[in-house]
């Protein structure tokens, strides 16, 4: 099971994976709502990459509770799941996915910048992302991947 990560501002939440199915997509809302955060905030779901396990309950929680959210995935992954077999036997909703991440693209979400980062291996469209958080007061760079094969090493924080 892959852990699902929000990252919330004055304008909303970002949310990147969305589980495997609407069962998930609910349970994720309620552990958002335990935390002070309500998922009708919800302006992107960003889909790491094509399998059932990430984006399974991306259109559920569109469709349930952020009816205006955003659903981005890399378009050739999404091309990959139009000629995949269906997971049916798992019950999985493909999602109708709105916008696509390329690798260099900036997501930005009130003063929050999410950089997308191609890193096929995983699926051919997996992409990894570099969020900015602050930490006690200090500004870091998050980085949220799949299986990283980043084409380069991403610079380091020297202060940690």
């Amino acid at each position: 099971m892959c852990l699902r990560v929000y990252y919330q501002n004055s304008k909303g939440i970002i949310l990147i994976d969305s589980g495997w199915d609407e069962a998930y997509a609910d349970n994720l809302a309620d552990s958002m709502k335990k935390l002070g955060l309500n998922p009708k905030e919800i302006k992107y779901t960003l889909v790491t990459h094509g399998h059932s396990d990430h984006y399974g309950g991306s259109q559920f929680i569109k469709d349930k509770y952020s009816p205006d959210a955003k659903i981005a995935m890399n378009l050739v992954d999404k091309r990959f799941l139009s000629v995949m077999p269906h997971e049916t036997k798992f019950g999985f909703t493909r999602p109708k996915v709105d916008m696509g991440l390329e690798d260099g693209q900036l997501i930005k979400l009130g003063d929050t910048t999410v950089q997308i980062l191609l890193t096929p291996g995983h699926t051919p469209g997996s992409v990894s992302m570099i969020v900015p958080v602050t930490d006690n007061g200090t500004l870091r760079k998050n980085a949220e991947d799949v299986i990283a094969r980043l084409p380069k090493p991403v610079p380091r924080n020297k202060e940690r």
